[in-house]
């Protein structure tokens, strides 16, 4: 396993590994770091929420129930970082993956599933996620997941 750098952060007086300071070090200075979390679960929702708060207090997050919710508060807000459920009601997550890449082929979107079977997991990268994270995610999944995203 790889050594973290750590750095001492002004903001939050303790020493956090990096993704960490420059995500903290933004939002202080200005630059709010808008995440969208999406699951027909309200308890996967606030579990999520939750775990990312633990390394972003201030962040603004958005939540939506469905696919189609998604892909409308992804245009309205344009989210850095999208958090997205496989299996929902209305459009389900792989749709709203491919019109959420349509829009922006930057998009930062972690599916976080259920469904761990190597045929979703080669779907969704091919079809522009980030990363896929087994359902449920801890605190040492979330850090390990937000290190490898761009802020």
């Amino acid at each position: 396993m790889k050594a973290l750098k750590l750095f001492y952060c002004k903001y939050s007086r303790s020493l956090l590994p990096l993704i960490c300071y420059n995500i903290i070090t933004s939002i202080r200075e200005g630059h709010n770091v808008k995440i969208l979390v999406v699951d027909d679960s309200k308890l996967a929702r606030l579990t999520l929420i939750k775990t990312l708060k633990e390394y972003e207090p201030s962040a603004e997050i958005y939540e939506a129930e469905n696919g189609e919710i998604a892909v409308e508060l992804f245009k309205s807000e344009n989210p850095r970082v999208v958090f997205l459920d496989l299996t929902m009601p209305v459009m389900d997550g792989y749709e709203a993956l491919k019109l959420i890449m349509e829009m922006d082929p930057c998009a930062q979107v972690v599916v976080v599933s259920a469904d761990i079977q190597a045929q979703a997991q080669e779907q969704v990268l091919a079809l522009g996620a980030k990363l896929m994270v087994p359902k449920p995610i801890n605190s040492d999944k979330m850090l390990v997941v937000l290190q490898q995203l761009v802020f």
